[in-house]
């Protein structure tokens, strides 16, 4: 089972053990290979008095027998999914939860008010620390999401590098887009709001002003670009800016404080044609611009490096042959027949031979 899953199974489990009086027990599959430790999700949840230990590869949990009244739970840090999976295991557990250094990017808050909807009272939206009383009987909802920002970001940076113009439709949401816009416009990216979307271009070369345009600094003439928690700059845009950065003139320093190896799909830009100096495993220095020469690349088994490779390989007129591209389509099922839409030309290579 998925990691994204655990909270609401958990519930349900918990459910059917006090009803029925059986042991049930959920099993969580912790994948490595670089990308993301679940070690919030087992602080939060041992702390919610779910037991678990690891068995040949997987997390077992198993759900308490009986939950208390109350629960005080001060996160080990703000992560998401983390946040996700406490708040559904919350909300239809019948107890009241206090959930301290929660995070509240937009999509957690969505889940938030979905949850309202079905029956759980919830305060402190939008903050770092929710209250959540539970119900046990929850009932159905309507839910539409919002747009997610890493998605925008992605077509944004297309936009810019390529010198094309994108209307991202539904996008103009501030509380979603104002953030990210900041830094964009920092690297001379024309966006306009028209309605309910957003029309991306280049506004003439893309260059970072390090005088006058208040960008943060590693040093004289070096700008840098450091994630953090929402409303900080989103970690899991920080791929496509490395594309972006390289198409711009100039230097950046890109740090991934975050998660230790969100930066090592740079060695495929450098394959690709890219000039980033890997100062240390969270720092890289991005020079910019370069010609992208394309050739073939075997992609990193994480979602937002694999669409960083695939933008750059959009970036110039080359042929760039991209193995490894099954996780970018696990995350965006229609993604090629969006970028063809948009003027790339997109062949699988399963199908020319």
């Amino acid at each position: 089972m998925r990691v994204l899953s655990m909270g609401i199974i958990i519930t349900e489990i918990a459910t059917a053990r006090t009803l029925f009086g059986v042991s049930m027990e959920v099993e969580i599959r912790n994948d490595s290979g670089g990308v993301r430790s679940i070690a919030a999700h087992l602080d939060s949840f041992k702390k919610a008095g779910v037991e678990f230990k690891y068995v040949d590869g997987f997390v077992k949990f198993t759900a308490p027998k009986k939950t208390d009244k109350s629960c005080d739970i001060w996160q080990l840090g703000a992560s998401v999914t983390a946040t996700k999976n406490l708040f559904m295991y919350a909300a239809g557990s019948g107890s009241d939860f206090v959930i301290t250094d929660a995070a509240c990017e937009p999509h957690v808050n969505e889940l938030l008010r979905m949850l309202q909807t079905m029956g759980a009272e919830v305060e402190g939206i939008g903050s770092n620390k929710v209250t959540i009383y539970g119900n046990k009987k929850l009932k159905g909802a309507t839910f539409e999401p919002g747009p997610d920002f890493v998605d925008v970001a992605g077509l944004m940076v297309a936009a810019a590098v390529t010198d094309g113009k994108i209307r991202i439709k539904g996008a103009n949401v501030p509380e979603v887009v104002n953030g990210m816009i900041n830094w964009f416009e920092l690297f001379n990216v024309k966006i306009e709001k028209e309605g309910k979307d957003l029309i991306v271009s280049r506004n003439g070369e893309l260059t970072i002003d390090t005088v006058n345009s208040g960008v943060p600094l590693a040093a004289p003439g070096l700008p840098k670009l450091s994630p953090g928690p929402w409303p900080g700059f989103p970690v899991d845009a920080i791929p496509v800016m490395a594309v972006l950065a390289s198409k711009t003139k100039g230097r950046l320093l890109l740090k991934n404080w975050m998660y230790e190896s969100g930066l090592e799909f740079v060695r495929e830009l450098n394959a690709m044609g890219a000039d980033i100096f890997v100062s240390d495993p969270e720092r890289v220095i991005v020079t910019g611009p370069v010609n992208f020469k394309g050739g073939v690349i075997v992609t990193p088994n994480v979602i937002q490096a694999c669409k960083a490779i695939f933008i750059a390989a959009l970036c110039d007129p080359v042929v760039t042959e991209i193995h490894g591209v099954d996780i970018l389509r696990r995350r965006y099922p229609n993604v090629f027949e969006t970028y063809t839409s948009l003027g790339a030309i997109i062949e699988r290579v399963d199908d020319l031979r």
